[in-house]
């Protein structure tokens, strides 16, 4: 569940942990594709060993999005406010 709370505040628990570390995921992909670079394993390394997948970082974003959209199904928005 993710809870959003009316300053502005995320709550994350079970499902919604999943879901932000994958939104956050996709956008350092992005980021890497325009040219971005980061400290540490890269975005590309790390969403390999999230999807299982081999490729490059189109066929990885096209992935997560798809996980996203999966647990985004399973997942509850609170907005309180």
């Amino acid at each position: 569940m993710i809870e959003i709370e009316k300053n502005g505040t995320v709550v994350a628990t079970g499902n919604g942990i999943r879901v932000l570390q994958l939104l956050s995921l996709r956008g350092a992909l992005k980021l890497e594709m325009i040219g971005l670079k980061r400290r540490g394993p890269s975005a590309l390394k790390i969403a390999k060993s999230v999807t299982g997948l081999k490729g490059d970082r189109a066929v990885q974003l096209a992935r997560i999005e798809e996980m996203i959209a999966e647990a985004k199904a399973n997942t509850a928005v609170v907005v309180e406010g």
